[in-house]
């Protein structure tokens, strides 16, 4: 994965890079130089984000789905 989808995937899930920086342990201003493909990801940096951003996209939408079931504003996730 190049690193603008992992940014477009971050945004469409709506999570700060500083967030994803605190899970996956790489640097904020490492992860932005990836995210605008100013050097490569590592193998292992990859995996991280890629790790990260699947299991935060997982758990907005159990989030949402538990919020729709009670009735609270979806929107507001």
């Amino acid at each position: 994965m190049k690193g603008r989808q992992f940014r477009d995937w971050r945004k469409q899930i709506g999570i700060s890079g500083s967030v994803v920086s605190g899970i996956t342990g790489i640097r904020r201003s490492r992860l932005s130089d990836i995210e605008r493909e100013y050097v490569q990801p590592s193998g292992d940096e990859a995996a991280k984000l890629g790790q990260a951003l699947q299991d935060l996209d997982r758990a907005k939408q159990e989030l949402a789905a538990t919020a729709e079931r009670y009735g609270w504003p979806v929107a507001a996730l």
